[in-house]
Formats: C-alpha cells, structure tokens, sequence
C-alpha cells in the first residue's frame, strides 16, 4: 500500500537526522514527542501499521500544528509567534541542523496520508494514552 520510495527515502532521511541529532542534541533530544514519531513512523511505514501511525499523528498532530504556524508566520513576516521555532532562527546554530528540523514540516502531513492510506486504527487513541 505504501510504495517502496517513499519507505526508502524516509528511512534514510531518519537514519541521518537521527545520527546528526544525536552527535549535536544529545539523546536526550530523542523525548521530544516530535522525535519519537520521527523515529517511530520508521516501523509504522515499513509495517503498514495503521495503529503505530495513528497513535503517532495523535500525540504530534496539534503541537506540530502550532510548530508550522509558527515557523511560517516568523518566517514570512519575522514575528515570533511561540517559542517552539526561535532555534529555527538562530544563525548561531548551523543550517544544515536547523534544516533537518524541517520534518516537523511533513511529518504531519505523512502521518495523515498514512492513515488515510491504511485506515485509523481505533485501539491508537487508547494505546497512546
């Protein structure tokens, strides 16, 4: 259901920010939310898993809605609109760092395609909490 490339290229993007993040941030990054559906939506493609994707788009949904809004509304107009972007904006972190964090970006909207494409699991809610 899932085409191969898209499994690839994810895989590969992760398996990389993962390694840079952990070499710059630390694991103690790898608690954010956000990252832990990084990493967990790696088994949730190559498994077609309706469950582990919905349980990951319920925990991130909303706070990577307000990431994006952020994001977009500094950029565009160089207002801060929450302090979730401002390391974004910070040039005294590289580029190539602040540009891996651009997941939070699609990550949303592969985790609703996924679920689109497999079904939401309704165990994923419970399962989460």
């Amino acid at each position: 259901m899932i085409p191969l490339w898209i499994k690839l290229a994810y895989t590969i993007f992760v398996v990389v920010t993962v390694a840079v993040y952990a070499v710059k941030w630390g694991f103690g990054n790898f608690l954010w939310f956000s990252d832990i559906a990084l990493i967990v939506t790696v088994p949730a493609l190559w498994l077609e898993s309706g469950l582990l994707a919905g349980m990951m788009t319920i925990a991130i949904l909303l706070p990577e809605i307000v990431w994006n809004i952020g994001f977009f509304v500094q950029l565009a107009t160089r207002r801060r609109v929450s302090g979730l972007t401002d390391y974004m904006f910070d040039r005294s972190k590289p580029l190539y760092l602040r540009a891996l964090s651009l997941f939070h970006v699609f990550l949303p909207i592969l985790l609703v395609w996924m679920i689109g494409r497999l079904g939401y699991e309704s165990r994923a809610l419970v399962a989460q909490t």
